[in-house]
Parts: C-alpha cells; structure tokens; sequence
C-alpha cells in the first residue's frame, strides 16, 4: 500500500488530488519531516535537543535557553546614537542653515547616505521641514 493509499484510508489527507499536486511542485514536505527539520533546526539554531512527547496531545518542547535573552532589533546604545547623532545634525543646521549633507557628513564623520538617513528620519517625525527649493533648501 503506498503512502497515499495509506493516508487516504486512514482519512488524514482531506483532498487527495490537491494534496497530490503540492506534493508534486514542492510545496508540501513528505510524511514525517516536520520532526526532522524540528530536530535538527532546534539542535542548529538553540544548541538544544527538542523533546517530542507522545499523548492524547502530541506537543513539542523546544528549549529556547541559549537564544531566550537575544534582543532583536536595534539595541539601546544604538537608538541613543541615532537620537545625539539627529541632535548634532539640528545643532549644525541652526548654526548653518544654507549646509549641505555633504558638509554636515564631514564634520560628523559620517556617511551622507547616513546623514540623509537622519534628517528622512526627523522630516517623517516632523522634527524638522525642508523650505525653499529643491537644490538649495
């Protein structure tokens, strides 16, 4: 009996023919590896083996220790970075309004890219506002 025969007894596959065709063009995975890649993504990415217990309910404990206390996103030496980089920028641009990005990114030894960055960032919040004409606004 082959596992399509199999599955279609035992009533877990509701639509065999649609199951058949996302099996055929890769977007399904073969009968069982769902365990596997828990197994190895767990051992790979948390250096912990998962434990797969077996009961009315079928659960999955994956320890997450090693990975638990990882921030994701910027830190918060970054966002206060960010925040005296923008007040240096306003500071610059009080003093010399007429200052080009590439003349505030040499005294900040920054990028202009960054530069640009800072003042998207403080247009968008409404911190500051662009006057006057394109070039030399």
């Amino acid at each position: 009996m082959s596992e399509e025969e199999l599955l279609r007894s035992s009533g877990l596959i509701k639509n065999p023919p649609i199951s058949k065709v996302f099996r055929e063009i890769g977007y399904a995975d073969e009968l069982g590896s769902g365990m596997r890649n828990t197994n190895k993504y767990t051992k790979l990415y948390s250096g912990g083996t998962p434990v797969f217990i077996e009961d009315n309910i079928f659960e999955i404990v994956i320890p997450m220790e090693n990975v638990a206390g990882l921030q994701v996103g910027p830190k918060e030496t970054d966002k206060k970075t960010n925040k005296e980089t923008a007040d240096r920028i306003i500071e610059i641009m009080r003093t010399r309004p007429k200052i080009s990005v590439n003349e505030i990114a040499k005294i900040l030894g920054i990028s202009v890219g960054g530069v640009r960055y800072h003042i998207n960032k403080m247009k968008k919040t409404g911190l500051i506002e662009h006057t006057g004409s394109t070039k030399k606004g």
